[in-house]
C-alpha cells in the first residue's frame, strides 16, 4: 500500500513537471494569448480535464510556471565573493541562464511574449521582480568590493549596478535571437564586458 502510494505521488509530480516544461515552451513560443490548455495537455500526454484538475486555468497554469522557474541570474552571488570571483559566477550565471532550455524560455517569455497591457500583469510582475533580484545582487557585489578596497573609492554603486543591469539585460535580448546552441557571440561579449568594467572599477595601482 505504501509503495503504491509513493509510485502514485510521483507519477502525479512528473506529470505536474510535464505540464509545466510544456507550458513554460508553448507561452515562450506563443505568448499567452496564443497558448491553449488543449496544447498543453497534448504535448504532455494528458487529457484536458488532467490539466483542470491540477490547475484552475490557463492563468494558473502560467503564474505556476513563473514562480516555478528561478534564473540562474537572479541567484548568482555567493556571500563573501570577491569581485574577481562575483564577476566570474555572474558570467557563469549569464551563460546558464540563455543555454539552460528552460529558463532561456522564462526569458523569452518575459521579455519578448509578455503582451502586457499593463504593470499589475503576472509576466509584468515576474519580471520586475526577476530584475529586482539581480540588481541587488549586482549592487551587493559592487558595495562589497568597495568596501574591501577591490574598487575605486569613489565608485557610484547605484549608478554602475544600473549599467550593468542595462548591459547584461541588452545581452540577454540579443542572444535570444541567437539559435541555443550559438555559443561564440554570447562568451566573446560578456569577455568584452568583464574587461571593460574591470578596467573601469578597479583601481590602478
Amino acid at each position: 500500500m505504501i509503495e503504491m502510494a509513493r509510485k502514485s505521488a510521483e507519477d502525479a509530480e512528473l506529470t505536474r513537471q510535464n505540464l509545466v516544461a510544456a507550458g513554460i515552451q508553448f507561452f515562450a513560443e506563443h505568448g499567452y494569448a496564443g497558448t491553449t490548455l488543449e496544447m498543453v495537455s497534448q504535448r504532455a500526454g494528458v487529457t484536458r480535464g488532467a490539466v483542470y484538475w491540477r490547475f484552475k486555468g490557463k492563468d494558473a497554469l502560467l503564474r505556476t510556471v513563473l514562480d516555478d522557474c528561478v534564473l540562474p541570474l537572479e541567484d548568482f552571488l555567493d556571500q563573501g565573493a570577491s569581485f574577481e570571483e562575483g564577476m566570474a559566477q555572474l558570467r557563469g550565471a549569464m551563460s546558464r541562464t540563455l543555454h539552460h532550455q528552460q529558463s532561456r524560455q522564462i526569458c523569452e517569455l518575459m521579455l519578448q511574449k509578455s503582451e502586457r497591457v499593463d504593470d499589475l500583469s503576472p509576466i509584468a510582475l515576474r519580471l520586475h521582480d526577476a530584475q529586482d533580484r539581480f540588481h541587488e545582487q549586482l549592487k551587493a557585489l559592487l558595495g562589497r568590493g568597495v568596501s574591501r578596497g577591490e574598487l575605486v573609492a569613489n565608485l557610484d554603486v547605484r549608478v554602475s549596478s544600473q549599467i550593468l543591469q542595462v548591459c547584461f539585460t541588452g545581452l540577454i535580448v540579443e542572444c535570444l535571437r541567437q539559435p541555443l546552441e550559438s555559443t561564440h557571440h554570447l562568451e566573446s561579449t560578456l569577455n568584452a564586458l568583464c574587461v571593460m568594467f574591470k578596467g573601469a572599477f578597479i583601481p590602478t595601482s
